[in-house]
């Protein structure tokens, strides 16, 4: 009996896709990601929408050790969605969507929450009610060049205190 060697290629494919716990509308998600850094799921929909940033709900449980927390999810343009989610514990995370787009709805899968790599120290917290912490309390002393990566442009923050009048920028 012959075979079409392009089928015989979907079929593989689609084994390890599905083996893998990566469902057909998914795309770009790890397999392994750090902790403290961030997992992104994409989910796309061949379904037309006039305005899918109202018409369309997304979101992803994940359920991971210690944690359970519901993301929701956004559109990225392109019939394309994104739910992103940053694990705070080492170990197996899985995750389940809930969408009112049944392209979207009960995908799932699963990924591996690895050790956080060097110069990743988690999320900066307010520690003693004046400084700062990382999750991995790391202190967080320079605050200017943070602040200009979290809001991602230069800020002026001498000249913005002193337009508050209480504080004394010389202190920085």
């Amino acid at each position: 009996m012959k075979t079409c060697p392009a089928i015989s290629l979907l079929s593989v494919a689609a084994f390890m896709f599905t083996s893998a716990g990566v469902t057909a509308s998914q795309t770009g998600m790890a397999s392994k990601v750090e902790r403290w850094g961030m997992q992104e799921i994409v989910l796309h929909s061949s379904r037309p929408y006039q305005n899918p940033f109202r018409e369309v709900n997304l979101s992803a449980k994940f359920i991971c050790p210690g944690e359970q927390k519901t993301v929701t999810g956004f559109y990225d343009g392109d019939s394309s969605w994104k739910v992103r989610f940053m694990p705070e514990q080492l170990g197996r995370c899985e995750f389940k969507t809930t969408s009112n787009d049944p392209e979207m709805n009960n995908q799932s899968g699963g990924f591996e929450v690895t050790a956080a790599g060097t110069g990743n120290h988690g999320p900066v917290q307010v520690a003693k009610i004046y400084h700062f912490l990382t999750a991995g309390k790391q202190p967080k002393t320079d605050f200017s060049e943070w602040a200009k990566q979290e809001v991602g442009s230069p800020v002026n923050w001498v000249e913005t205190l002193q337009g508050l009048g209480k504080w004394n920028a010389a202190v920085l």
